[in-house]
């Protein structure tokens, strides 16, 4: 479009002013209104119509009593039939609240009672039919719509209420969804939303040129939003409505076409529907260079898609937007106006920078004010923050702190001076004290599942702990589909869902703008709505049973280290597929030895299929000791090579165990262990001794080339010989290691006992402030007794669960302290063809770390790949997806070559 600059917004102090203006502008523009299959033409009314029927309107309120001041409520379906009762309401000085239409699910039919009953005895205008189908508020009078616009038509209404109303008087009382107890109403002033508007044609740079489009129902926030931003341009708006745009989402994209809309909102729900719907052929979206995306968490992987999909139909690769904004704050009041650019190697987009005016902060949970990167609750402050709730004093009081700043309730860090949301403090499931953010879960199984998901907590009466419930939606019991999502958050977040539960579409509720209810899905399941959809999945289907009592008792263990019902239990399942973590492998293997006095080492439960499998090692392990193979194959199934991943220094395979489910049905995921883990091994002797056995047991499982190597901190210096051993290598990845360290923190001497204690660290035996403190007493104590230190502090209980003797303890710290051994006299020689290195973004003041990476461009790194987290928890369940798909990335552009 030929305008660039944003518009300069004439000054205006009430709302009535925006109206008013543009019925005395262009009469070609106005608000056209594109309901049902009436798309390509719509009923358009010019300002000025607008202006003449709302004025219309409040003649026949004010005949029937209304007087400035007093709140009307409109429950009306149609914005075709709210928007000129809304205007007539701010004409006369009477404040708005839009009551939410009523859905068809006959269980949301309960009416505007909740919400009108804040108003205390409102005017509730609304239609004959709706009156007809939903019980009149208590104490509310009902005034039909239909009979105002009957009323006779005669003087317009003189002064209307302009003089009497001040800026700082309530303009719109908009309710919110009750998630912290009863409905509230949210006053917003006109001097709010008259800043909000101002603040936004700057921020998106809006202007004389622009046409807008809103689909959301006007009890939420986002529809008013859209709609004044054209008022006050004085620019064309087309308006529809969510039954017009939802059964057919392309709808939506033929509106932006059809009226050469340039603004719109579309949240990461809608715009995952229109990546699954095909677009029509001849669709021209080159108008289209401002899609607002909130209400929700953005994935990056879904606003992508939908910018790529589209662009052969001409949408500019920078339209969308993604925004972040409350009810409180009169919407939105953060956008990101640098994606996907911005944003990529992340799951979720950032939100942005504030509009001018509105301050930024990020507080830890005593309210202290937290630096740049720090994570914490967001909170907002500006003239577009609402003063508080309706008669509601305590909950105005708790939504802001004591110096006057919004508490959003979202948790938040600041980046690079853009805020990034890392969820809703209400939208987490805590599971064993950790946070889980819904919206990552439901980013992860979206490209699992092909229609709704939902990821909400649970609590069993009595239980201590939340649970994970995955709602889908299938038309019928899809046992694989279950299956793979209930694998995937295991494999992500290192524990089973407690159900995962199909639900028909419909069962998902929204808000008027696409926002999923989960709170509310969470009082229906226990209130019990979904019992009969739960008994369908919670009734175990009949299998094999198990054959003989080494498989019984192995059930029998699994089931309680698990808490399932044994029922549900059977020797053909996989222990990761019933919910099985990395570090209750460990605990696995304590169970099964107390149980049966069998000695299988770790990497057995990982390489056997089957609990029936894992059983008949049992088996083997009671007539011989097992022989030393370093290849566990943690990921069986794919027909590409298979990918072997070299251990960090402490040896054992379980840091893995997480990405490997990532290349389910792609290639085979095999890691290395390390010789000293088990009873009767001894550590290799040297790192000549540790990559030549790694390379010959390469080769039995793969005798030829091309190969694929990834290393793992110590594991890339070993994957970097492994690969000049083998020659024929396509692809040599290595994680955040240098080819050669600065000199050591501690001498050898004293290497024993910092092993253990990063051993101690690593399996939570211990908390971070608890390891500083053992770190200060170690480096006081003599070499021979910081070992012996260390097993003393450790809980006995803990290393009994984790099939940790003292001697298995001392065992591993032997071979991480082995491994620290090569590290010291390792210098590179010689070059790969091609390396690729993946490195994490170094702690404040460690730039130094990222010279010592460089040092691979002398060996044959032609790649550095950065990726989320850090050094230890790069590839921990939270950042395993991600790395997934850098690391997957990287495998592709090897293999073209």
């Amino acid at each position: 479009m030929r305008h660039t600059a944003p518009t300069k917004v004439p000054h205006a102090t009430l709302l009535s002013h925006l109206l008013t203006r543009a019925a005395a502008g262009d009469p070609a523009r106005g608000v056209r209104f594109c309901l049902g299959d009436d798309v390509p033409a719509g009923a358009f009314h010019s300002y000025a119509a607008l202006h003449d029927q709302a004025s219309h309107l409040l003649a026949a309120l004010r005949a029937r009593g209304c007087a400035p001041g007093a709140p009307v409520a409109l429950l009306l379906e149609g914005p075709d039939d709210f928007v000129p009762a809304f205007w007539a309401c701010v004409l006369g000085g009477m404040p708005v609240c839009p009551l939410p239409p009523p859905r068809a699910d006959p269980r949301h039919r309960a009416g505007p009672g909740p919400v009108a009953a804040l108003l205390e005895h409102p005017v509730v205008v609304t239609t004959r039919a709706l009156r007809e189908r939903l019980p009149t508020p208590p104490g509310a009078r009902v005034v039909d719509l239909g009979e105002l616009r009957a009323h006779p038509r005669g003087d317009a209404p003189t002064g209307l209420a302009d003089r009497p109303v001040r800026p700082d008087d309530t303009a719109v009382l908009m309710p919110t969804s009750g998630s912290t107890g009863g409905p509230k109403a949210v006053r917003l002033t006109h001097a709010n939303l008259l800043a909000a508007t101002r603040a936004r044609v700057h921020a998106l740079g809006l202007h004389g040129g622009d046409v807008a489009l809103n689909w959301v129902t006007h009890d939420h926030v986002v529809a008013l939003e859209i709609h004044l931003l054209a008022l006050a341009l004085g620019v064309s708006q087309v308006l529809t409505d969510p039954r017009t745009v939802l059964p057919d989402p392309a709808r939506l994209l033929r509106l932006v076409d059809a009226h050469r809309v340039s603004l719109t909102s579309i949240p990461n729900s809608l715009l995952g529907a229109l990546n699954r719907t095909p677009p029509h052929r001849r669709l021209d979206l080159s108008c289209l260079r401002r899609v607002l995306s909130g209400g929700e968490a953005n994935a990056v992987g879904t606003g992508t898609a939908f910018l790529d999909r589209l662009a052969p139909h001409g949408l500019d690769p920078g339209a969308l937007w993604p925004a972040y904004g409350m009810t409180e704050t009169c919407a939105g009041v953060l956008f990101n106006g640098r994606f996907p650019g911005g944003d990529l190697g992340r799951d979720f987009a950032a939100v942005g920078h504030p509009v001018p005016g509105v301050s930024v902060r990020v507080t830890d949970d005593a309210g202290a004010v937290l630096p740049a990167g720090g994570t914490g609750e967001l909170q907002l402050r500006g003239p577009v923050i609402s003063p508080g709730y309706l008669g509601d004093p305590a909950a105005t009081s708790a939504a802001f702190t004591a110096d006057g700043w919004l508490r959003t309730g979202d948790v938040a860090r600041v980046d690079d001076g853009r805020v990034l949301l890392v969820g809703r403090r209400k939208d987490t499931v805590i599971v064993n004290g950790v946070n889980h953010h819904s919206q990552e879960i439901e980013a992860v199984l979206a490209e699992l599942v092909p229609g709704e998901v939902a990821a909400f907590p649970t609590r069993e009466r009595g239980g201590d702990t939340e649970r994970l419930v995955i709602a889908v939606a299938t038309a019928t019991r899809d046992d694989a589909l279950l299956t793979a999502v209930r694998d995937a958050v295991t494999a992500h977040w290192g524990f089973a869902p407690a159900l995962v539960l199909p639900l028909p579409a419909d069962a998902f509720p929204r808000t008027g703008s696409g926002k999923l209810q989960r709170s509310l899905m969470r009082e229906r399941l226990e209130a019990g709505a979904y019992d009969e959809h739960r008994a369908a999945v919670e009734v175990p289907p009949r299998r094999g049973g198990s054959r003989g009592p080494r498989e019984a008792a192995l059930v029998g263990i699994v089931a309680d280290l698990l808490a399932r019902d044994p029922a549900t239990v059977d020797a053909g399942d996989n222990f990761f597929d019933l919910g099985g973590t990395s570090l209750q492998v460990l605990r696995l293997k304590h169970l099964i030895g107390r149980a049966t006095g069998a000695q299988v080492p770790a990497s057995a439960i990982f390489a056997a299929p089957t609990l029936r499998d894992l059983a008949g090692r049992l088996a083997d392990s009671t007539a011989t000791a097992p022989r030393y193979d370093p290849v566990v194959t943690l990921q069986p199934t794919g027909d590409g090579p298979p990918l072997f991943a070299v251990h960090p220094a402490g040896g054992d395979v379980l840091s893995f165990a997480g990405l490997a489910q990532h290349f389910a049905g792609d290639r085979p995921f095999c890691a290395l262990q390390a010789r000293g883990l088990e009873a009767g091994e001894e550590p290799f002797r040297s790192l000549a001794e540790m990559v030549d056995t790694y390379v010959g047991a390469i080769r039995r499982r793969q005798p030829r080339g091309p190969y694929v190597i990834l290393g793992y901190s110590f594991g890339a210096l070993v994957a970097f010989e492994i690969a000049k051993a083998l020659e024929d290598v396509a692809f040599l990845g290595v994680i955040d290691q240098p080819p050669a360290l600065p000199p050591p923190l501690v001498d050898a001497e004293h290497d024993r006992g910092l092993c253990a204690l990063f051993l101690t660290w690593g399996l939570d035996l211990v908390t971070d402030e608890e390891a500083d403190e053992l770190l200060e007493e170690l480096v006081e104590l003599p070499p021979e007794k910081q070992l012996a230190h260390v097993m003393r502090i450790a809980p006995a209980h803990r290393l009994a669960e984790l099939d940790l003797t003292p001697g298995q303890f001392i065992a591993w710290t032997e071979v991480m302290h082995v491994a620290n051994t090569f590290l010291r006299d390792y210098r590179p020689t010689g070059r790969v063809r091609s390396m690729t290195v993946f490195h994490v973004e170094p702690p404040s003041g460690a730039a130094q770390w990222l010279r010592h990476l460089r040092r691979w461009d002398a060996h044959g790194a032609d790649r550095y790949v950065k990726v989320p987290g850090n050094h230890f928890q790069v590839l921990a369940p939270a950042h395993s997806r991600t790395f997934h798909r850098l690391l997957r990335a990287e495998l592709v552009r090897a293999a073209a070559g």
